[in-house]
């Protein structure tokens, strides 16, 4: 009489490492422990029932991973979700937050780069106009 085939092997949980013999969490990456599946971010439990991302099989919070993963805007400071964004200078923007940081114009037909923000062609003028007038009354 054969012998009966052996059980299959136990999981590991991609956390600990350990094995899981009953109530894991499973998901696209693998499974883990229920109380090892946690957003690495903040620490608090990430139950199946909540939203979740994953980066490099470890799981995130979404909110937590957008505030982690996703780049502010420049001028507002709100994060960069969807849509286009505007890179100038190392610097990113929203489409409607791209204006002078002097005179609040949509930079449309170039900026300078004043005081590490973008100024429109205007207020540079007006910025070295102001300069020469000090290095003037300097002299």
């Amino acid at each position: 009489m054969p012998s009966p085939p052996p059980p299959p092997p136990q999981p590991e949980c991609l956390n600990c490492g350990e094995f899981i013999f009953s109530n894991g969490v499973t998901c696209k990456a693998g499974q883990f422990h229920p109380d090892c599946f946690v957003c690495a971010h903040c620490f608090q439990s990430s139950t199946v029932d909540s939203e979740f991302n994953m980066n490099e099989n470890i799981p995130y919070h979404t909110k937590c991973w957008i505030n982690i993963s996703v780049p502010d805007c420049y001028r507002c400071k709100k994060k960069l979700i969807g849509g286009k964004i505007i890179k100038a200078e190392g610097l990113r923007f929203h489409p409607g937050c791209f204006t002078c940081s002097m005179c609040n114009t949509a930079l449309t037909n170039g900026y300078i780069l004043h005081e590490n923000s973008p100024i429109c062609i205007i207020c540079n003028k007006k910025v070295i106009t102001i300069r020469v007038r000090e290095e003037y009354r300097q002299k």
